[in-house]
């Protein structure tokens, strides 16, 4: 019996971790899903690519130009140039204020998904002890540990949650820094 119990609390603690890996790879892409986001969004408009093909063939054309003995053309060129190259810019702010407004509102839902998630996780599995042990193993901390289940001897989702994301989180760390010492002793 003792050992069917002890089954049932391992196998428990290896789905919740098995859950709990794939929302922290989503809290890890949450970066790239947004660029990729941005990217499906970011596309040239025809005005600013003919401002900019215009802008080319003004240049060329102020180019072929003697500014001595043709001024008054010149000048005229040169505020039809600065004209288009205004026109460029405020296109690039509007589109910049554009692009960080999607940008933050990508990231923020992401975020909210990713702790809803979490939520789902530890209120679904609430009741339900993820490692059961003897009561005096987790003797000062026993209650807390316990928390939401309030089994004695019991680690609840709550606290398997947290030791799983920080277990998970260092993992990605040390694994990072061991890549960044890697590559740089490939160079």
């Amino acid at each position: 019996m003792k050992t069917r119990h002890n089954k049932m609390a391992a196998s428990m603690a290896l789905a919740v971790f098995a859950i709990l890996v794939p929302l922290f790879a989503l809290k890890l892409s949450i970066p790239s899903i947004t660029k990729t986001v941005l990217s499906l969004l970011h596309k040239q408009g025809e005005q600013k690519l003919h401002l900019q093909a215009e802008l080319r063939k003004l240049k060329e054309e102020q180019d072929g130009i003697d500014i001595k003995d043709e001024f008054a053309k010149h000048a005229k060129l040169q505020r039809k140039i600065n004209k288009v190259t205004d026109e460029l810019k405020s296109i690039r702010n509007s589109k910049f204020k554009r692009h960080l407004i999607i940008q933050w509102g990508v990231t923020i839902f992401l975020h909210f998904v990713h702790k809803l998630c979490y939520l789902m996780v530890i209120w679904s599995l609430r009741e339900k002890p993820v490692i059961q042990m003897k009561y005096e193993w987790t003797w000062p901390i026993g209650s807390i540990l316990a928390f939401p289940c309030g089994q004695p001897g019991a680690i609840g989702i709550t606290w398997w949650v947290v030791a799983s994301s920080l277990v998970i989180r260092e993992s990605h760390r040390l694994l990072s820094a061991f890549r960044s010492n890697s590559s740089k002793k490939e160079i």
